[in-house]
């Protein structure tokens, strides 16, 4: 089995990508969707009791905007809750990774696959890059956030430049079809190296 670890910075394009191995019919895990379902359970309380109630709706659910602020304007803060959610991620990854034991490519996508260390559980690692301009109105779109927002997010992951010497393959999503070609070229390219 290959694992496949799909990263690069936010807003870059890595679902549009993973929805292109999913179209192939290719296991996926994506990290920050399992980050957010283990907030609303199985470390909700550490979370509260490490950021107090003030990060907490009216309903008792973490509001995520309030801790957003929080994290990605303090390194220390991001680690901490880093901290309470990085080692149940990699456990929920064991155990998809076993759950696909019999097929031969599974796709893990994270943001910060490389600062948490986690690409080392990678056979190859697919960096998705973006021009800065076009993820800023991308995350300000989908997160409905200001642009001075998504600023505090990029400054806490490494930039492309940085994660260029991990990756062995890059993919550029500007253009859907042109991301579609390269993707269909990186694919046949996984499949020969799993012969």
């Amino acid at each position: 089995m290959f694992v496949v670890g799909i990263t690069g910075g936010i807003g870059a394009g890595k679902t549009t990508l993973m929805k292109m191995f999913e179209n192939k019919n290719v296991p996926c895990f994506y990290a920050d969707d399992v980050a957010k379902e283990l907030m609303e359970s199985k470390i909700k309380l550490k979370v509260i009791q490490q950021f107090g109630k003030s990060i907490c709706k009216q309903d008792g659910s973490i509001d995520k905007s309030k801790l957003s602020t929080i994290v990605f304007s303090n390194k220390l803060q991001l680690q901490k809750l880093s901290d309470i959610i990085h080692p149940k991620v990699r456990q929920a990854f064991r155990k998809f990774k076993k759950q696909h034991h019999n097929r031969w490519l599974i796709a893990k996508e994270a943001a910060i696959l490389i600062e948490s260390g986690t690409h080392k559980e990678c056979d190859y690692i697919v960096l998705v890059t973006s021009p800065r301009k076009i993820r800023i109105q991308r995350i300000m779109h989908r997160n409905k956030i200001t642009s001075e927002m998504v600023d505090a997010r990029m400054k806490q992951q490494w930039s492309d430049e940085k994660k260029k010497s991990y990756a062995d393959f890059i993919i550029e999503s500007i253009d859907e079809q042109k991301m579609k070609k390269d993707f269909e070229t990186l694919y046949e390219e996984l499949k020969s190296l799993a012969k």
